[in-house]
């Protein structure tokens, strides 16, 4: 680590209860120096080690914990971070296979700005961080050993990535990838583009949401809003909805919707718009 970041006085120090981020107005001051997107330790007005974080002086929030050790944020520690991240989704699928996934989740997974997403044999990335950018050529390698993918799409294409000093960019980074990828989700069977649609595909970390809301779909009048595809819709519809509309800013993801609408047929009361 290239230097320590000291909380003020008057911070609330939320991180002391297991919140991950200090925002610049809780910094009392900084002491040697570190690069943007190196790490840091973190201490509280008292000399109290609270943990080893990601740091950027460009954002707000200047720090992200990733470990309550002193520990550098190197390849080992993100092998073990990625196989943490694996061994919980592979006992989720151990009980409900998914053919798409979300792998990493930032913070939740200790890896602050990373996001990492599985359709089939196709990992889509982010990196919404200085320090994930820094050490993504690390994380691509790890990540297609780990899962044996066959191709890596990265999606930097996202605004918060400004704010982090980052450029906003999308390419493939490791093997080809052609579109579309056909997968069935939810009974649902759909055509995505991973490099070109709307974020990382589709809204992964609300797949378990929409399972659990499918059995109270009977007989009921469904409003999916941001919908993406309208996978909910679709879905809910299938389960019994008399009525689904399904609503998004993006016409090619509604075009999408319309064409697994089609190829569903779940018959009237459906409206992709």
């Amino acid at each position: 680590m290239s230097g320590t970041l000291y909380l003020n006085a008057n911070a609330k120090h939320r991180i002391r209860e297991g919140h991950p981020w200090v925002f610049r107005s809780e910094v009392g001051r900084v002491e040697g120096d570190p690069a943007d997107g190196g790490t840091i330790g973190i201490v509280d007005a008292k000399g109290r080690f609270l943990g080893s974080g990601i740091y950027n002086g460009r954002s707000q929030i200047v720090a992200r914990r990733y470990s309550l050790k002193a520990e550098e944020l190197d390849r080992a520690f993100l092998s073990r971070a990625l196989d943490e991240a694996l061994a919980l989704r592979a006992a989720l699928d151990a009980v409900s296979f998914c053919p798409a996934r979300r792998l990493v989740w930032s913070e939740s997974d200790g890896l602050p700005g990373l996001i990492l997403d599985r359709y089939g044999d196709t990992l889509v990335l982010q990196t919404l961080t200085a320090a994930m950018a820094r050490l993504e050529p690390e994380i691509v390698a790890l990540a297609v050993e780990k899962t044996g993918a066959k191709s890596v799409v990265t999606r930097n294409d996202v605004a918060v990535r400004e704010l982090e000093g980052l450029v906003r960019e999308k390419k493939v980074v490791h093997g080809t990838y052609e579109p579309p990828t056909r997968l069935r989700l939810l009974g649902i069977d759909l055509e995505l583009d991973l490099l070109e649609g709307q974020k990382t595909g589709l809204y992964l970390d609300q797949i378990e949401n929409h399972a659990k809301v499918l059995p109270y779909a009977k007989g009921r009048r469904v409003l999916d809003c941001f919908c993406n595809q309208g996978l909910f819709a679709l879905a809910a519809k299938q389960n019994g909805a008399v009525f689904c509309d399904a609503l998004d800013q993006s016409a090619e993801e509604l075009g999408r919707g319309k064409a697994a609408a089609a190829l569903a047929r779940p018959g009237p009361g459906l409206d992709v718009t």
